[in-house]
């Protein structure tokens, strides 16, 4: 394995030769709860941009959810609307998961989760992760909860991988 020295608290950093490609991780997106209001007279239209850096933070892969129009803060995502499939993903690597309200001019930033490679199993499992708190603080001077984000992902992991 390879040492992490890690330069700021939460932000570790990759030392030595890079890590030998790992396998794909896949999944998809299944709901978003709890999301703030974005919109002053009309519900959300939520979508999901699930992207894949590798272990020096490179953007490597993007997907991107399809739009749920009209469904406000507690959107499901069916099928394939919200999948992802992110080959030769790193052990040193992260995905991160970026909530957006879909607007007439620039989009609306709902929250977002980073998600170390290492931790996705080889066996399908559901993980429900904070899209972090508010920009912004609210009553009584303290940030709100942008909600979750509820995923399925497992790796597979290519022959010559262990």
């Amino acid at each position: 394995l390879k040492r992490v020295e890690s330069l700021t608290p939460g932000h570790p950093r990759a030392v030595g030769p890079p890590l030998p490609a790992m396998a794909s991780v896949v999944g998809r997106v299944l709901n978003c709860r709890g999301l703030p209001n974005k919109d002053l007279f009309n519900k959300e239209d939520p979508y999901v941009v699930m992207e894949y850096f590798d272990e020096h933070g490179e953007k490597r892969g993007e997907a991107r959810s399809a739009v749920k129009s009209k469904c406000g803060q507690n959107p499901d995502f069916n099928g394939d609307e919200a999948v992802f499939n992110f080959a030769d993903a790193k052990l040193g690597g992260f995905l991160r998961f970026t909530v957006w309200d879909k607007d007439l001019g620039p989009d609306d930033w709902m929250g977002q989760a980073t998600v170390p490679v290492g931790i996705v199993p080889f066996q399908e499992t559901t993980f429900t992760f904070s899209l972090g708190a508010s920009r912004r603080k609210r009553l009584l001077l303290k940030k709100t909860p942008n909600g979750t984000l509820t995923v399925t992902m497992s790796v597979h992991n290519h022959h010559n991988w262990l």
